[in-house]
């Protein structure tokens, strides 16, 4: 079972493929797809207490953590009777466009039909680089499923970067995560909260109006309101990060220079477990680390030397951002 203390790290262009499979139940309120925002209805204690969300709850950690690859997942039990897995896995190789069986729990679940099932990549989250989920911390999420044709979706993103971060702020609402579907026909933002009272201040926001919303013409939305049942992790396995970074002419020096300053701070991250800088050649430096957990590697993204520390170099010292492969150590020498 998912304890209070689990997490789930939502993390753009991070080294997993997410997947979402939603369901209808039996007492399943359809709302359509509409041009407009709504409000939440239903009651979160009401909807936990539904047979087959406990049901659901019970069964499905030890599954997922049965399955290859499988990284971490949130069980969602909609206001209006749907239930939701949003669930996390790491790819052998390119990133599916379609749910792998493996991948699926459609399978599993009694009382719910299968209403959509598509694999994503988050393309980007506010306010921070990252959102955390947890069952104490963030009881509640919502969906805003925009249906695009596939031509749109990166349209949808544009108005999406541009717009969504102006509901931070709103009360309750603590990120916003927004991914695209690798079929191109959807984008989805999900929303942490840890309440929805302050989801009508959002409603009065600019692009959230009913008569102007950001998204008229060219999605078709839907908006989703959910319980955090349960975040389900893997097993702690031990993480790895090989990064690729290319240096400006003559600024080898100054790269090296960071790398050591990397290392030094390092007594800052306990959890971070080994840490590699290496010349490929006189234009390419390669990084490898190694971490205990989840927890570890978004500390040393966040951390002094990690994500804002590279991109506040890229155009003095790095010709770019670097290129990042996560994976999973299976042996240890």
């Amino acid at each position: 079972m998912a304890t209070e203390t689990a997490e789930l790290t939502v993390l753009p262009n991070g080294p997993v493929v997410t997947v979402i499979e939603r369901f209808a139940g039996a007492g399943t309120t359809d709302q359509g797809t509409s041009s407009k925002p709504r409000r939440p209805a239903g009651r979160a204690s009401d909807v936990v207490q539904n047979p087959e969300v406990v049901r659901a709850r019970e069964l499905l950690p030890s599954v997922l953590r049965s399955r290859d690859g499988f990284v971490a997942a949130l069980l969602l039990a909609g206001l209006d009777g749907e239930f939701v897995v949003y669930s996390q896995w790491r790819a052998a190789g390119e990133p599916p466009v379609e749910v792998p069986a493996g991948w699926s729990v459609a399978d599993q679940l009694d009382g719910f039909e299968l209403v959509d099932s598509r694999t994503y990549a988050v393309d980007f989250s506010a306010p921070g680089d990252l959102t955390r989920f947890s069952a104490q911390d963030t009881p509640l999420a919502h969906f805003g499923v925009f249906s695009v044709a596939a031509r749109d979706q990166e349209r949808m993103l544009e108005l999406a970067r541009k717009h969504a971060p102006d509901s931070i702020g709103t009360p309750g609402l603590l990120g916003i995560n927004f991914h695209r579907s690798l079929d191109g026909g959807q984008v989805i933002n999900l929303g942490a909260w840890n309440s929805f009272e302050g989801f009508g201040d959002l409603l009065g926001r600019p692009g959230f109006r009913d008569e102007a919303v950001y998204w008229q013409d060219v999605a078709q939305f839907r908006p989703h309101f959910f319980a955090v049942v349960a975040v389900v992790e893997k097993p702690a396995s031990e993480l790895a990060i090989w990064a690729t970074l290319k240096v400006l002419p003559g600024k080898q020096a100054a790269a090296e220079e960071f790398f050591a300053f990397s290392r030094e701070v390092l007594d800052a991250e306990p959890g971070t477990t080994s840490f590699f800088a290496v010349r490929i050649d006189d234009e390419t430096y390669g990084i490898f680390d190694t971490f205990t957990d989840q927890a570890a590697l978004d500390l040393h993204i966040e951390g002094a030397s990690g994500r804002q520390a590279v991109q506040d170099l890229v155009g003095t010292v790095f010709a770019g951002p670097p290129v990042i492969t996560g994976s999973l150590v299976v042996q240890r020498g």
